[in-house]
């Protein structure tokens, strides 16, 4: 990847732009892999299942029971 990336952040318009070819994006995203899961019990691992992130509110939902009951259990 020698291309120059380009990233525009615009927070009035809550915006981010990058620049990539479409031969790229292909690249990148062909070779990503999700991160591991490092909070698998506890308080912790409960936020992360039921609240969402901030762009929708942080709010809990309650109603998404199947993700807490992966807490405390091998991913």
């Amino acid at each position: 990847m020698n291309s120059v990336l380009v990233i525009t952040i615009d927070a009035e318009a809550n915006t981010l732009e990058v620049v990539l070819t479409e031969e790229e994006l292909k690249t990148r995203w062909i070779g990503w892999k999700a991160p591991p899961v490092r909070v698998t019990s506890g308080t912790l691992c409960k936020y992360q299942r039921l609240v969402s992130d901030a762009s929708h509110g942080a709010v809990t939902n309650l109603l998404d029971i199947e993700n807490l009951s992966l807490c405390g259990k091998a991913q």
